[in-house]
């Protein structure tokens, strides 16, 4: 946001360098970081942060003595631990570069390593090793790689970043995916200016401030101006890394965030600078970028648009025209919101972001006669927005809202393989930002009608020498059809002919097929071939009734959670089967009928299990109702979830008949 001019005649800052005591400085390495080999708080770590020290301050502008530059700075210092950790030698430090908003100045970095004779080696990054890479015309990167770093060897940089706006400060994150002993943020403030400050943390936060009193020169006379310095540390913070079905590791990160509220110039003359969403979408619809786009004239692909317009609903119009561009273009794995080369590219290059894409899907359906909003996603991996602060940079996606009648449409013709019957995968369980009229408005996105849901149907023959053959139908609906349709289109199919093992059972795949892939109304059929060798000690026989279901393995093991459990949506799992055994074998054990229901009643599991002379059949069905658990109800949920998997590993024992 552009501040007032009278703001850059006002003020001129001078930096005062003020070091945080028991920090030591870059490049003095204290000899006890190279003595330990694991952190002492978060065991197993593959890399330990030593330091990470911050920055936000002011200084003269070189051009204009009358203005001041916002400037941060911050320092790293890490310890690699393991083999795995060897990838932070491979630096990328992501910057705005929209409209010249940041501006990398200056970067170093150094490895250190502790020799055989028991001195500590430094090496230098060269120039070289450090380099600037655009990644769109929002965002820039600096690629820094270091030399001669192995396991035990601790690397350190530090970079300054020169910033265009005043109206914010950045945030601050004391916490990543590997644990950190200290971080630290400074922030020099001038008591004209009155931020809104948000602290984001469960651990010990440690604030300190001091004042000091600098000189500025306003129309020719020197007066003073007092300079507020916050210090936040925090210690000890241990990492926070991916866990089964969690949402965005930046959503349970401790930080700081910060937001100028207004100026205060003195005499009782307040300048409110606050924005708001109101800000926002104005922005938006006045940027060649956004707005430029959607209310472009109809010249691109106007056959499909008079086609389009001959189909009597909104929903045949809608999904004629969704599924043509999805048809038609191709995303290049580029998320933004933003459309830099424009929706007419897009369509004649066939390929492009997801704005891209979508800003030109809300451009033809408005042409076809539908009505269609834009609407902004921080997707699932990008984290939760924070609705009470408007700034755009928190959204990393735009897709297309289409209101009809008492319901609506979500729409990402960027995604290949969902329909328009579904709400996106990737948005299930957030807020999107409806940029519409003035000021816009918010919308929760759960989808509550469709669900993931799978049905599995085994048959097997087992012959004299213990080895089962037969054939497996495997049916996806609603998410599931999705995941499979993506899974079998991308490579990823598990199912393919080969060797698949399930537990301790090697299945071999002698055929696979896939029915109504076209067909987005029909779920997805899986047809399978497979031969299996039964485990055997003596006379026993062991099998599952469940290595086709997705239910071969329990992901929820661990003791202790600190993330939610985010499923995205409901869960329904059918398992049918019938088995036939040969002559000269009985049922020694059969798994017992069963009706299990968590406390909450959001997880249910039935089982019921016949046999009839020498053939057996099975029912289980296995229903998660809920698609959200928060980290305090992972006990419950974990502890459930062991007895479940336990019930559904228990094996079919079949023994040999004994001669007469």
């Amino acid at each position: 946001m552009k501040l007032p001019f009278l703001l850059f005649v006002f003020i001129s800052i001078t930096y005062v360098s003020i070091g945080q005591k028991g920090v030591p400085a870059f490049g003095k390495i204290e000899l006890s970081d190279f003595d330990f080999k694991d952190c002492s708080f978060d065991p197993g770590a593959e890399a330990y942060k030593l330091i990470d020290w911050g920055k936000m301050y002011y200084t003269r502008s070189i051009n204009d003595p009358y203005s001041f530059t916002p400037m941060f700075e911050r320092r790293v210092r890490i310890k690699i631990l393991k083999p795995s950790g060897l990838s932070y030698a491979n630096l990328t430090i992501p910057f705005y570069t929209k409209n010249n908003e940041e501006k990398m100045v200056g970067v170093d970095a150094c490895t250190y390593n502790w020799t055989e004779d028991k001195k500590i080696k430094k090496s230098i990054v060269s120039r070289s090793a450090i380099y600037k890479r655009q990644v769109n015309k929002q965002y820039s990167e600096m690629i820094v790689v270091f030399p001669e770093v192995k396991v035990g060897s601790v690397i350190e940089y530090k970079y300054r970043v020169q910033r265009k706006s005043m109206a914010d400060i950045k945030d601050w994150y004391f916490q990543s995916n590997i644990p950190t002993r200290f971080s630290g943020y400074q922030v020099n403030i001038p008591l004209l200016f009155h931020f809104a400050i948000q602290p984001l943390t469960v651990d010990s936060l440690e604030i300190k401030e001091t004042k000091f009193t600098d000189r500025l020169l306003i129309k020719g006379a020197v007066v003073n101006n007092t300079i507020l310095q916050k210090n936040y540390t925090m210690h000890h913070l241990p990492g926070v890394r991916n866990e089964p079905y969690m949402s965005s590791a930046r959503d349970y990160l401790q930080r700081l965030s910060f937001q100028l509220s207004e100026i205060d110039y003195g005499n009782g003359s307040v300048l409110n600078i606050r924005t708001d969403w109101e800000d926002v979408v104005s922005e938006l619809m006045t940027d060649r970028d956004f707005g430029g786009q959607i209310n472009r004239k109809p010249t691109l692909a106007y056959d499909m648009i008079i086609a389009a317009k001959k189909l009597e609903s909104i929903e045949k119009r809608m999904a004629f025209v969704y599924n043509y561009l999805k048809s038609t273009v191709q995303w290049n794995g580029r998320e933004t919101i933003y459309s830099y080369d424009g929706i007419k590219a897009a369509f004649q290059n066939k390929t492009g972001s997801s704005a891209d894409i979508n800003l030109l899907l809300i451009s033809l359906l408005n042409h076809a006669g539908i009505e269609a909003i834009p609407i902004l996603f921080s997707t699932r991996d990008n984290g939760l927005v924070n609705t009470a602060l408007p700034f755009i940079n928190q959204f990393n996606t735009v897709m297309a809202f289409v209101p009809d009648k008492n319901k609506y449409f979500v729409l990402d013709a960027a995604d290949q393989y969902s329909t328009y019957h579904l709400m996106p995968a990737k948005i299930v369980n957030s807020k999107g930002f409806i940029v519409e009229n003035s000021s816009g408005r918010w919308l929760d996105i759960v989808d509550t009608l469709n669900k993931y849901k799978v049905i599995t149907a085994t048959r097997g023959a087992i012959d004299s020498n213990g080895t089962m053959k037969g054939d497996v139908l495997i049916t996806g609906s609603g998410y599931a059809r999705k995941q499979h349709c993506e899974n079998w289109l991308s490579g990823k199919e598990k199912f393919n002919p080969n060797d698949l093992t399930s537990g301790n059972e090697i299945i071999e795949m002698n055929e696979a097929s896939v029915h109504n892939l076209t067909n987005e109304s029909l779920p997805l059929e899986k047809t399978l071939r497979y031969t299996m060798a039964l485990n055997n000690t003596g006379e026993l026989y062991y099998f599952k009734l469940n290595p086709f279901s997705e239910l071969e393995n329990n992901r929820f093991i661990a003791n202790e959670r600190r993330t939610d459990i985010d499923f995205g949506f409901q869960q329904d799992y059918s398992v049918y089967g019938n088995y036939v055994i040969p002559e000269n074998l009985i049922f020694e054990e059969l798994p017992q009928n069963i009706s299990l229901i968590m406390p909450d009643t959001s997880i249910i599991f039935k089982r019921y299990i016949s046999t009839d002379n020498n053939s057996l059949n099975v029912r289980m069905s296995v229903e998660f109702k809920r698609s959200y658990y928060t980290a305090s109800e992972y006990p419950a949920f974990a502890a459930f979830n062991k007895l479940l998997f336990s019930k559904l590993d228990e094996p079919v024992i079949l023994k040999k008949k004994k001669l007469l």
